[in-house]
């Protein structure tokens, strides 16, 4: 009987292994797994990375505004362009954060993007209001990315 045990037991540990590694694949498990602070370095970075890929920074004025979701960490971000940022503080956009997140939570991203888009051009229209001669320079689209 003491014998059987010593054999089994590198194969427990073995199968124990097999289905943690199994059970990390998995978003949900990683996101549990994963401290908050790391979740919300991670979202940063991802977003400050598809800031520059998609040159929203590259605007005549220099006031271009990225607005970031992450589902899996239920997370989002506001980037401002130079112009933008030496003017506004960081703690204009938490509303256009919280109205993304909130449209995460509700089920209802749409609304959320909907809400927070509508805040920015109210915020920008104080600081930065329309001029002669001003046009669209970027695209107004969604990039969805898995």
């Amino acid at each position: 009987w003491i014998e059987s045990e010593w054999v089994l037991w590198p194969l427990n540990i073995l199968l124990a292994l097999f289905v943690v590694f199994l059970l990390s694949q998995w978003p949900l498990v990683q996101r549990w797994l994963t401290p908050i602070a790391d979740q919300t370095r991670q979202v940063l970075r991802r977003a400050q990375v598809e800031f520059y890929e998609s040159s929203i920074y590259n605007t005549t004025q220099a006031t271009g505004i990225f607005l970031f979701v992450s589902l899996l960490e239920r997370q989002a971000v506001v980037l401002a362009d130079k112009a933008i940022d030496q003017k506004l503080s960081a703690e204009v956009w938490q509303d256009v954060v919280k109205k993304l997140i909130l449209g995460v939570k509700n089920e209802s991203l749409c609304q959320g993007i909907v809400d927070s888009v509508t805040l920015c051009g109210e915020i920008l229209a104080r600081y930065f209001p329309i001029q002669k001669g001003d046009r669209n320079e970027l695209p107004n689209q969604l990039i969805i990315k898995e």
